[in-house]
């Protein structure tokens, strides 16, 4: 998580609250849309789109539109030296859990809800909490900075405290690109690193990145531009109808058009100047997009800043397989069985690349590069591949995989996989040594699990399900009336921790368990139910027949465009 820091170094609160402003990748500055400079950006950008509809050209401009997103992303734009503005503040530990606060305590449980795995008591199993630190790096910076920073914390700080003599690194994410590069420049010299243990790494990028900028959307863009996108992020059914509508305003062309500008705009402001984000382009689809994107003078610093990497890269197995020669160990999770932006609404956009539909992921990285090297067919294809390293829907085989009976793979289960307990407790089991690899703990952990999402079961808060259905056990043990009650309770606790300590994941059995679980403390009063659904009234009952109306008879296009020439 981000903080902003005030001119003497202390955390900025929100407006209507003690607690800091914190983001966890992009910072959208609401308050900038007040600012004069900002309303002028703004009323200029909507003359241009007025006139863009009313001639039937794209008149936006890429230069306002750029002005735009550096006011409103200003904590996210680098310097020319890759550096994020001194004010933004990537807070990093330099002791060991044990010695947190309560603040950073529970900034590093919410991010990653071990409480379970991490333990001082000696009687219960676990990982001594003062063996446990956390290396933080932002995800807008120069990766090799991250790369020497983590030397520096493992050299000065984690051997050191611990006196150890080399570390496992748990890496999560963007984390694989930072070990990698860490590796690169520093693990040749010495054995400080012992085992890594990948949690869906972005080892080799991801395909998204290099469609963001390469401009290659899907086939199904212009169904999900006019019908479908505004939906995922707008409440109010009759609001992104009108927005569908009035996007028919423009003709397709054009509407395409001021959408790759304002994309370029993006990619200019935000992407290509950031040397980390760069870093997550696939390594064969690097050279290309170098030479149409980063070419000129203007480009020279950035270019030589990623280029490295990508050198890197290219020879990544080999440098592992060396490594390893000499004692590292490298083990992968990874989840698999989803296209990009599928699940979660917030990632919805995602949709609208190219390789959304090509692909088999977890909704953010493909399996090629969490583990680096598997094939794989599109996700829900006709199964394609058999054997022992095959998926049990047979959409991908880990044979060619960079270590297949070291990966570990959960099917349909996105990105953020904090709440699958299994993933969580198999990385630590095999950081600690006890899993070696997918033969010896197959019977504990399959390599091809399902997805899982225990939040209400492992959350610390007040509404934990199962301190919930103990509380309702204990308050009603003794009365007669509710017997009943108390024993569907008891039965319910139960099987609810039968399942968070089980390895074998069944994603339907537990999503009814919960759902059971939910009704039941709603029924008895320890939950509130939901609110229902805000009612439609007229207006959304008649935008949205108007929508489907104008979707059945101009489709994915706009309103003039089966008048105009084709």
């Amino acid at each position: 998580w981000y903080h902003l820091l005030d001119e003497d170094g202390n955390r900025i609160t929100m407006p209507d609250s003690d607690d800091p402003i914190e983001f966890n990748i992009l910072y959208l500055d609401k308050g900038k849309l007040r600012a004069p400079a900002t309303i002028r950006i703004i009323l200029r950008l909507a003359f241009q789109l007025i006139f863009s509809a009313m001639l039937d050209v794209n008149l936006i401009s890429q230069k306002d539109v750029r002005e735009l997103l550096k006011i409103l992303f200003w904590a996210n734009i680098l310097d020319e030296n890759g550096h994020l503005p001194d004010c933004v503040e990537s807070p990093l530990q330099r002791k060991p859990l044990s010695e947190y606060d309560e603040s950073a305590r529970h900034d590093f449980f919410r991010s990653i809800p071990c409480q379970d795995l991490i333990s001082d008591d000696p009687s219960k199993p676990g990982i001594p909490e003062n063996m446990v630190y956390s290396y933080t790096h932002s995800a807008f910076d120069y990766l090799y900075d991250d790369a020497e920073g983590l030397d520096d914390f493992i050299t000065n700080v984690v051997k050191p405290q611990t006196g150890k003599s080399s570390v496992v690194l748990v890496t999560m994410s963007m984390g694989a690109a930072v070990a990698s590069a860490y590796l690169q420049r520093h693990e040749y010299d010495r054995n400080d690193v012992k085992r890594i243990v990948s949690i869906v790494g972005a080892w080799d990028g991801s395909d998204l990145v290099a469609d963001l900028i390469e401009k290659k959307y899907a086939k199904s863009a212009p169904q999900l531009l006019y019908n479908g996108i505004a939906a995922n992020y707008l409440k109010e059914p009759y609001f992104y109808c009108l927005i569908n509508l009035a996007m028919r305003l423009f003709p397709k062309s054009v509407l395409h058009s001021i959408v790759e500008r304002v994309s370029t705009a993006f990619s200019e402001t935000l992407i290509l100047p950031t040397p980390s984000l760069m870093a997550l382009i696939p390594h064969d689809r690097y050279p290309a997009i170098e030479k149409a994107y980063l070419s000129g003078e203007k480009w020279d610093k950035i270019r030589a800043m990623t280029h490295e990497y990508y050198l890197a890269q290219c020879t990544l197995p080999d440098r592992l397989r060396r490594l390893e020669s000499k004692g590292l160990e490298i083990f992968f999770l990874s989840g698999y069985g989803l296209s990009f932006g599928s699940e979660t609404k917030e990632y919805k956009l995602m949709q609208f690349f190219d390789s959304a539909t090509s692909t088999n992921s977890d909704e953010i990285i493909q399996i090629q590069s969490t583990t680096l090297g598997a094939s794989s067919v599109p996700y829900d294809s006709e199964p394609v591949f058999f054997g022992p390293y095959a998926s049990d829907d047979g959409t991908i085989d880990l044979s060619t995989a960079y270590a297949p009976d070291r990966t570990w793979c959960f099917y349909r289960q996105i990105h953020q996989l904090d709440y699958n307990n299994t993933a969580l407790r198999l990385a630590m089991q095999i950081a600690t040594g006890q899993v070696r690899d997918v033969h010896s703990s197959s019977e504990t952990f399959p390599q091809f699990n399902d997805a899982r999402a225990l939040r209400p079961l492992i959350t610390d808060g007040d509404w934990n399900y199962i301190r919930q259905l103990g509380e309702f056990i204990d308050e009603n043990s003794n009365n007669p009336a509710a017997s009943e009650q108390v024993s569907r309770a008891v039965d319910l606790k139960q099987r609810c921790e039968v399942t968070l300590n089980s390895t074998h994941n069944d994603s339907n059995a537990e999503e009814n368990l919960l759902r059971e679980t939910e009704n039941f403390l709603i029924e008895v009063g320890k939950r509130n139910p939901e609110e229902p659904p805000k009612p439609l009234t007229t207006l959304d009952r008649i935008m949205l027949k108007l929508n489907d109306i104008v979707m059945r008879i101009f489709g994915a296009a706009g309103f003039r465009d089966s008048l105009l020439p084709s």
